[in-house]
């Protein structure tokens, strides 16, 4: 149930539960969580987790699958040991995605800063209905290239301009190549026509997970790194390029029901764009991953909101970009 290694990826080790950066043990687990007696055994592995987080570890994250029946028994289970359920993320009718978090003293959330969270996300939540004020893209300064399979070539400017943008999260060029050239990842950029530089960044994990000895089978996508340089950070070039990775999972992906992201609490943009994309909100990760401080150039731990969207949330973003280029194209 433990493993010794990291497993490169913001998804993690699937089966096991690995050491992860943000100083953190984590796992997907592969069985299904549908009664008292999984939720109890559930406990234990949990039990067993925190008891681990010694040396460099102080957070405990495990995912997990559980039917809408059991999710009570499974918070009830897990209660004593201190961790709780963090995130809900419906999956199917009666399959939900579950977080189940732990934090150290040392790394725990103070009530105070918990609040200005819910705050925030309570705002972004809010300013849903300003998704129609979104522009589209300007395809004479800007272009929008999908990365998907195979063919992945980048030149000697294209590898340090992803460097630059991926360093946000603690990467060094090796890691950011690898990133980009795993052929289970989606990568969508935006380059300036011009320059040809790359200016956003947004990477999506694929993954087919087998549950319950594979009577059940996964197939999502987590939208990992995402990242705009500085000078164009407020042409919100970053929504405009989820929109066609939405777009390209929903055409070429057919087999993706579900895609979700762990979007930063600090970053009220990301929030927002996460609302104006009708993603669902569900539920807060305490300081859950390190990234960079712009302004210092230090790591710090950031607390995530998990949103997601299933494929009708995609079409219905589709749907709404195609409207807006149509209201866009009526004016002028």
């Amino acid at each position: 149930m433990f493993g010794a290694h990291p497993v490169p990826g913001s998804f993690g080790a699937i089966g096991t539960i690995n050491p992860a950066s943000s100083e953190r043990l984590k796992g997907f687990l592969t069985y299904l969580v549908k009664d008292a007696s999984t939720s109890k055994f559930t406990a234990e592995v949990v039990a067993e987790g925190i008891r681990r987080l010694e040396g460099p570890f102080s957070r405990l994250s495990i995912r997990i699958i559980a039917t809408n029946e059991a999710i009570e028994s499974l918070a009830n289970a897990i209660r004593p040991t201190g961790a709780e359920i963090e995130a809900q993320v419906p999956v199917t009718d009666s399959l939900n995605m579950v977080y189940i978090g732990y934090n150290t003293p040392a790394r725990t959330l103070g009530s105070e800063r918990r609040s200005e969270h819910l705050h925030a996300i309570s705002e972004a939540l809010s300013s849903a209905d300003n998704a129609q004020g979104l522009k589209s893209l300007d395809t004479t300064k800007y272009g929008i290239k999908i990365i998907d399979g195979s063919e992945r070539e980048f030149s000697a400017s294209d590898r340090e301009d992803i460097f630059k943008l991926l360093s946000t999260f603690g990467y060094d060029m090796a890691g950011a190549m690898n990133v980009v050239s795993d052929e289970s990842n989606i990568i969508g950029v935006v380059f300036d026509r011009k320059t040809s530089k790359i200016v956003s960044i947004s990477v999506t994990e694929r993954r087919d997970i087998a549950i319950d000895g594979g009577r059940i089978m996964l197939h999502m996508a987590e939208l990992t790194d995402a990242v705009t340089s500085d000078t164009e950070r407020h042409n919100r070039l970053y929504p405009l390029l989820l929109n066609d990775v939405f777009r390209h999972i929903y055409n070429e992906h057919q087999e993706i029901s579900l895609a979700y992201a762990e979007s930063n609490v600090s970053n009220i943009s990301l929030l927002n764009t996460a609302a104006m994309q009708w993603r669902q909100f569900n539920g807060m990760l305490p300081y859950h991953a390190a990234i960079m401080n712009p302004n210092t150039g230090e790591l710090e731990l950031k607390t995530m909101e998990v949103t997601s969207l299933d494929r009708d949330g995609m079409l219905k973003v589709i749907e709404e970009e195609a409207e807006q280029r149509l209201r866009e194209a009526i004016r002028t």
